[in-house]
This record gives structure tokens, sequence and C-alpha cells, in this order.
């Protein structure tokens, strides 16, 4: 087991502990930097991806990861071989994290780290 999926695998137990289905992981720190301090890097944590923009939600049984076009390839050489399924934001075919979810089992408990959240992305996830 690598050091990321045992990561993984603890976030997934406090999450059982807590009633969670979903926790929803972040590229962003308070202030919504461009740059991030090594202390807000979550998604490189809990993944090993190294680029600046990703959003992850950890559930039960699957990890889905969405980064923009600059870090597809990226992406695709950090996280193979981690069954962590891959999209890229902004696609016509890739589906938003809200949308994954609602494929996903779509009712349940999602948590998050509410300081790094952004207003939008915080009305997007309202309206679900």
């Amino acid at each position: 087991m690598t050091e990321y999926e045992k990561r993984l695998a603890l976030l997934r137990k406090e999450m059982q502990k807590e009633q969670v289905d979903y926790y929803l992981i972040n590229a962003n720190d308070p202030h919504q930097s461009a740059h991030v301090a090594k202390y807000w890097q979550a998604v490189q944590w809990f993944t090993g991806f190294t680029g600046s923009v990703a959003t992850c939600i950890v559930g039960k049984e699957k990890v889905a990861f969405w980064s923009d076009g600059r870090y597809t390839l990226q992406a695709q050489k950090e996280l193979e071989g981690t069954g962590i399924l891959q999209f890229t934001h902004y696609t016509q075919d890739a589906l938003t994290f809200d949308e994954w979810i609602c494929q996903n089992g779509g009712s349940g408990t999602l948590a998050l780290d509410g300081r790094v959240l952004s207003l939008s992305a915080y009305r997007q996830l309202s309206q679900q």
C-alpha cells in the first residue's frame, strides 16, 4: 500500500466514524491564492498530484479527481496506477464534482474544509 493509499484509508476511516459519505478536497487556501503554501496542499498530500489546480472527491469506495486542461498529462502520469478516476474541468464530456456525486450514490453527507472553499463553489454545491 502506498503512502497516499494509506492516507486515503485513514480519511475514509474518519469519514465512516463521522458518518460522512463524501469528502471534497481542493487545492486552495483561505485566500484563493494562485500559489498555495505547502500547509494547504491537501490534494497533493492525499494523491501525489503536484499541479496547482485540482479538486478531489473521496467516496467510500472511489476517488474522483479534476484538474484543468493544463494538467491533464501531468495528472495522468502522477496518478497512474492509483485507481483514481480523472476528469478535466470545462470539457464537454467531463462530469462536474456535484454530478459525479449524484451518479455515485446521489445522496449522503458531503464534508469539506470550509476555509478553502470559494464562494462560487459553495453556491454550486448548495444548488444540488
